[in-house]
């Protein structure tokens, strides 16, 4: 699916912020050809790292809404050599416990067969080894996507890309 140009640009640091002389910041438009799921990966990690509004969001209809958070660690693929890949792999404190964010992101790639599966058994053997003590599981994805995907609607959590964008829309600070 084509996805809106604006959407990629709102978070990059590749445009030039300057400074006239009455005070107004330029922002100097940057656009992409293309998108892949890499960068989406990596606009999700920063957000969740540094946005404590975007990991509220993330949170949101799970058991740890509005609860007070820390993000105690975050990792781009992390890999388990029998189990595959995770695309994203937080670890929050909330309540005194390590908590999983184990995230599949997805723009238009075909699933993998057990995909979910595989994401179930990556956060049981974190349980096991103590990386955390609880998990959750979601994809991030186009709703169309969703919509179309019988594999991506096997997770219990997911957050689709239109609610992000739409939660930065309204942001509306100069990184958003």
């Amino acid at each position: 699916p084509v996805i809106s140009e604006a959407f990629f640009t709102f978070r990059t640091f590749c445009g030039m912020i300057e400074q006239n002389q009455k005070g107004w910041c330029i922002m100097i438009h940057c656009s992409f050809s293309t998108v892949r799921e890499r960068d989406m990966d990596l606009l999700f990690l920063e957000s969740i790292v540094t946005d404590p509004g975007f990991c509220e969001l993330v949170l949101e209809n799970t058991d740890y809404a509005q609860k007070p958070f820390r993000v105690l660690d975050a990792q781009l693929s992390r890999t388990e050599l029998d189990l595959g890949e995770s695309d994203l792999t937080v670890i929050l404190e909330i309540d005194g416990k390590r908590v999983g964010l184990l995230i599949e992101d997805k723009i238009d790639a075909i699933a993998m067969p057990d995909q979910y599966g595989r994401y179930l058994k990556r956060g049981e053997k974190g349980r096991r080894k103590g990386d955390w003590e609880e998990f959750i599981v979601y994809i991030f994805c186009p709703q169309k996507y969703y919509c179309l995907n019988s594999e991506a609607k096997k997770y219990m959590h997911f957050r689709s890309y239109e609610k992000f964008k739409k939660y930065f829309d309204e942001k509306g600070d100069i990184l958003s």
